[in-house]
Order: C-alpha cells, then sequence, then structure tokens
C-alpha cells in the first residue's frame, strides 16, 4: 500500500513565513524556526512514546540545523526555498511511518524525490522515468507500506521542485498512476 502525506498543520504556511522573514532581513527569523522545532517536536513527542520517539526527534534536530545553514550561507533561489518548504512533508511521512510500526504495520517512510522526476517550469512529470525509478524502491521493499512525501519531486540534478498548494492531493494521484493503482482515495483535513 502507499500513502502520501502532507506537511502537518500550518508547516507550510509556518516554512514559507520563516522563509520570507530570513529573505528580508527580518530578526524574527531565528524565534520562527525556533517555534517551528518546538511544534514539531510537541506533535513528535505527544504522538509517539519515547524510545520511539528519540531517532525522531534526532532527525528533526539535523534537519533544524541544516535548515539553519541553509538560510545562514546559500542564496535563497527556488531550489533552496523548495528544498526548505520539502521538510514538513519529510516530518509527516516519517511520523506516520513510525506510527504504523508502532503498530505492528510494516511501513517505511519514502521520500518523492527518491523517485519522483519532474523537468522544466512550470513543472512537468517525468513519468516514464519516475514510473521505473518507483518500481525499483518497490521492488526493494515487497509487502511494506509505503509513506511517501506530497508536494514534492526532484530534477534530474537531484534539486528540490515543488509541485503547488495542494500538490500532495495531486502526488497522491499521480502516485496511483505511477504505480498503476485501481483507485486513490483523498482524505482531506483529517
Amino acid at each position: 500500500a502507499l500513502i502520501v502525506v502532507s506537511a502537518p498543520g500550518k508547516t507550510t504556511n509556518r516554512l514559507i513565513e520563516l522563509l520570507n522573514l530570513f529573505a528580508s532581513g527580518d530578526t524574527a527569523a531565528p524565534e520562527a524556526l525556533s517555534g517551528l522545532h518546538a511544534f514539531q517536536r510537541h506533535l513528535i513527542a505527544s504522538t509517539l512514546p519515547a524510545e520511539a520517539a528519540a531517532p525522531l526527534l534526532a532527525a528533526l534536530g539535523e534537519d533544524i540545523v541544516s535548515i539553519a545553514y541553509v538560510l545562514e550561507h546559500d542564496r535563497l533561489d527556488d531550489y533552496q526555498r523548495g528544498y526548505i518548504q520539502a521538510f514538513g512533508e519529510v516530518w509527516s511521512s516519517r511520523l506516520l511511518a513510525t506510527v504504523l510500526q508502532q503498530q505492528g504495520v510494516t511501513a517505511h517512510s519514502l521520500d518523492a524525490r527518491r523517485f519522483l522526476r519532474v523537468s522544466g517550469t512550470p513543472v512537468q512529470v517525468e513519468e516514464d522515468e519516475s514510473r521505473r525509478l518507483l518500481e525499483h524502491i518497490l521492488a526493494e521493499h515487497p509487502q511494506q507500506m509505503q509513506v511517501v512525501t506530497g508536494f514534492i519531486a526532484a530534477d534530474k540534478e537531484g534539486r528540490t521542485r515543488l509541485l503547488g498548494r495542494n500538490g500532495s492531493d495531486f502526488s497522491a494521484t499521480l502516485l496511483g498512476a505511477l504505480a498503476d493503482s485501481s483507485h486513490t482515495t483523498i482524505w482531506s483535513d483529517v
């Protein structure tokens, strides 16, 4: 089975706000990053037992350091902005996969950038390449539920590309087609 997830709550909006604060030189940017970190830590800690939460909290800490590094050292082009905005879906995928594992389901978090290839502006999906890469991943993990990041893809250079707002719904439909699924179900605001 394949599940596509969106970022939790208003995480994408908070990431965009963080990018805008940083780009404008606003001194509130570090506080916004700290608030986002606290929100995600609370979400993980309140959802999982401590032992299961520990690896996710460690990975989150590393992600926050990566975000801070990009904000401090890189020029914020569209690719860097996309890279930062993608973290919401990554966090959601990791969390849901771990929740499912806690319930005895064999689940794996799958970053769509590993298989979903796009090109151009606006992005166009490279269906044949995406299907080939997805088939390889699914063959490596038979009988395992894949919790896939929505909203994000990668170009042939490996740069993060965004599918636009509500991109997770598009991702779910696209993933269903790439995996030759008989149906796709979209749950919103659950």
